[in-house]
């Protein structure tokens, strides 16, 4: 999912391994909104400027939406230990 969205190999890399020092523009800005979101669960208020300007009112909303459902679905799965599907990712 992260190739289709224009992300370099380096940047696939760099988020496999934990670090983000690969990202950049909107790439950066929405993993630092997604990472404080799932974090503090809040998101600052430079934070939303930025992305709000960067990216319009409804591609900050949207991706709310998506990590909500996803910090949701992770809850379930945690609650019955239920887990993680096999993938053919790298080590």
């Amino acid at each position: 999912m992260t190739r289709s969205a224009g992300l370099s190999e380096a940047a696939v890399t760099s988020l496999l391994a934990g670090d983000s020092v690969a990202l950049e523009g909107e790439h950066e800005l929405t993993h630092r909104f997604t990472t404080e979101l799932l974090t503090t669960h809040r998101i600052s208020d430079t934070t939303y400027n930025h992305a709000l300007q960067a990216l319009g009112r409804d591609e900050v909303i949207d991706p709310v939406h998506v990590i909500a459902m996803y910090a949701a679905q992770a809850a379930m799965l945690n609650a019955f230990d239920i887990p993680a599907p096999e993938t053919n990712l790298p080590a």
